[in-house]
Order: C-alpha cells, then sequence, then structure tokens
C-alpha cells in the first residue's frame, strides 16, 4: 500500500518557516527574560554590598 499524499512544496516551506520563526521568537523571549532577571538580581546585590545610603539602597530595601 503505497500512501499519495501530495503536499505542495509551497505549504510546506510556509510550514517549516512559519515553526522555526515560532521556535526562535520563543528562544528569544526565554533568554530576555532570564537576562533581566540575572540584571535585577546583580543590581540587588551591587546595592547590598556598598555603603550607599541613598533613596534607591532604601528601595532595595523595601523590595526585600
Amino acid at each position: 500500500m503505497k500512501l499519495d499524499i501530495n503536499i505542495n512544496e509551497n505549504t510546506f516551506l510556509t510550514s517549516v518557516f512559519v515553526c522555526a520563526t515560532f521556535i526562535a521568537s520563543l528562544l528569544i523571549f526565554t533568554m530576555w527574560d532570564y537576562h533581566t532577571k540575572e540584571i535585577e538580581h546583580f543590581t540587588k546585590n551591587q546595592y547590598e554590598q556598598t555603603a550607599y545610603k541613598g533613596s534607591s539602597a532604601k528601595y532595595w530595601k523595601k523590595i526585600k
């Protein structure tokens, strides 16, 4: 028994392109989310380590 499924070449290429775009956007989104969280973590630690008594140090203490 032979499967006679005739897929148009354009349809196949379009589906591949859509899948690739979706995967790429997902990757970019997760990497961006991780990157911003990493930056927030770094700035928090930086403010805690310095003996800075300004408004930003108070702000970070309120968040904790």
